[in-house]
């Protein structure tokens, strides 16, 4: 093995390649290539600003991502706002909350055709009343009413059939400042339908859940009075959830298992810990395999939309034992962890294998324990799961650490989903020319080159785009690489005009199935 390193003599990455105009300083003081408009915002969608980085703290780095998404709003609004409706249909990120600030940014600083858009798209980015509450809580801090704006939240409702609006009215009562019967007085909805008009004076306080014509309503009401059997038997007859319950009965086993049955994933994955400590998952109970069914199910996991980041962070969160705030603590149950290690399988899109040579080199620097979008997990841990299930579709892949040196990786194909979280590491500065070096030294001719970044290197000797052009002048000239971005910031260590070069986002729900496309 040669010293790939000491064989070139390039600029250091505290300065800029030589001859390069386009490359700027990021929050670490290194050198690197910006991404694009598109990407940045893209980039914000998926993974928004909540927590910050390593180097940025969290209102500065929400004040600079809307800063340039209004830039970007003012030279092309029409293609941001399909963005989010995309990001929004697809399940694409874990989280909504960028999204509805981005399209109360379109709403707010768009030209007239943008603000119609952003009108006519409300119903489709806001999927639940939550959703649509936090959105105008957004425009209420941005800008007032319009004609327009009203005839998009009245959308919303109007598109809702009888059965799911009273769905909406009694899951998704409140949140940011604003209820239902806010909503409804503020845009002014004319009902398609008797029974739609009858739920809409409900929700504003002018008619009793009797009026609705609505069973499932009819049961919440009575449910917030009731409590053992009684309360049981309503969640059965009105199919109630768990967020329609009393706070104070949603320890009661006896609901918790009445629950159970119709509980969706997503709110399940949520509610683990629940079961765990109110006793009801101690060994292989009838609750523990009622549990991990349904989190192995296959339809019901593609079903349901759930991101696999939140697998993640559920499986994490149940398997430490303890909750954040509180002093609850459950036994944890090998069988609900194995499960949700399935889980995250099952919803991240199975991969054929490309067949290729490929070399994964995950950054596990300092910056890299920053919590991911304000999650349970770091973004080496994220960018450890998201290696592990390419090297596990890929026979022919290897996988490395590195943060100024690098190191071999202690997880490979056999190991499971929680074990690349607890055995992911961090610390040291950042070369994210490591990987590339690694494979100048090796001489081994690989297809591809991934790596997982948060794209804040400083500590190399050498840029990792000249070690690149060097690697592809002396062993593959058509080796490409991907850079998987774990942090919402402008930096990148690739440039943009290279069609072998990859740009993608770590908390993208589709980001494997792209990797896979482009190494096809």
């Amino acid at each position: 093995m040669r010293n790939f390193s000491k064989s070139i003599t390039n600029q250091p990455q505290s300065k800029p390649i030589f001859g390069r105009t386009d490359m700027v300083e990021n929050n670490a003081g290194g050198f690197v290539f910006n991404i694009t408009p598109q990407q940045r915002l893209e980039r914000f969608l998926l993974i928004g600003s909540e927590g910050g980085t390593y180097y940025v703290k969290e209102n500065e780095l929400t004040e600079d991502n809307a800063k340039e998404v209004v830039k970007y709003i003012k030279t092309n609004g029409l293609e941001v706002v399909k963005t989010v409706l995309n990001y929004a249909v697809g399940n694409r990120a874990p989280k909504a909350d960028a999204g509805l600030f981005v399209l109360a940014l379109c709403a707010t600083y768009g030209d007239a055709d943008t603000k119609g858009a952003a009108y006519a798209a409300i119903s489709g980015v806001c999927k639940y009343s939550t959703q649509l509450f936090l959105f105008l809580s957004n425009i209420q801090n941005l800008r007032g009413w319009s004609s327009g704006l009203r005839k998009g939240v009245a959308k919303f409702y109007t598109n809702l059939t009888p059965e799911k609006l009273a769905y909406q009215l009694v899951k998704y009562r409140n949140r940011a400042g604003f209820t239902h019967a806010d909503a409804l007085r503020l845009s002014h909805p004319k009902a398609k339908s008797p029974e739609q008009n009858a739920l809409f004076k409900y929700a504003v306080g002018k008619a009793p859940e009797s009026e609705t014509g609505s069973l499932l309503i009819e049961a919440y009401g009575k449910a917030q009075t009731e409590k053992g059997k009684e309360l049981i038997a309503l969640i059965g007859e009105g199919k109630l959830t768990w967020e329609m319950i009393p706070t104070e009965s949603l320890n009661d086993v006896g609901v918790l298992t009445a629950l159970l049955p119709q509980m969706p994933l997503i709110a399940l994955t949520r509610n683990l810990n629940r079961f765990a400590y109110n006793g009801m998952t101690k060994g292989i109970t009838a609750t523990t395999k009622a549990i991990t069914a349904k989190l192995t199910d296959a339809e019901a996991v593609k079903k349901s939309g759930i991101h696999p980041i939140n697998v993640i962070n559920s499986l994490l969160t149940y398997s430490t034992g303890r909750g954040n705030l509180g002093s609850k603590t459950w036994e944890v149950n090998q069988n609900i962890v194995d499960a949700l290690s399935d889980m995250y399988e099952l919803a991240t899109k199975a991969l054929e294998s490309t067949g290729k040579s490929i070399l994964i080199g995950v950054d596990v620097s300092g910056s890299m324990s920053t919590p991911a979008a304000n999650m349970q997990m770091s973004c080496a841990q994220v960018a450890n799961v998201l290696a592990l299930t390419i090297l596990k579709s890929e026979k022919n892949s290897e996988l490395v650490w590195f943060d100024t040196t690098l190191q071999p990786a202690k997880i490979g194909r056999r190991n499971s989903v929680d074990d690349a979280i607890r055995m992911a590491p961090h610390g040291g500065g950042t070369d994210c020319a490591q990987p590339i070096i690694h494979a100048a030294n090796t001489l081994n001719k690989y297809d591809a080159i991934i790596i997982f970044t948060d794209s804040e290197t400083w500590a190399g000797q050498t840029h990792a785009f000249d070690v690149l052009n060097s690697y592809r002048r002396t062993v593959n000239a058509n080796v490409k690489v991907i850079e998987v971005a774990l942090a919402p910031n402008s930096s990148s260590i690739m440039p943009d005009n290279d069609p072998n070069i990859l740009r993608v986002v770590g908390f993208d729900s589709s980001v494997t199935e792209v990797i896979n496309e482009f190494l096809k």
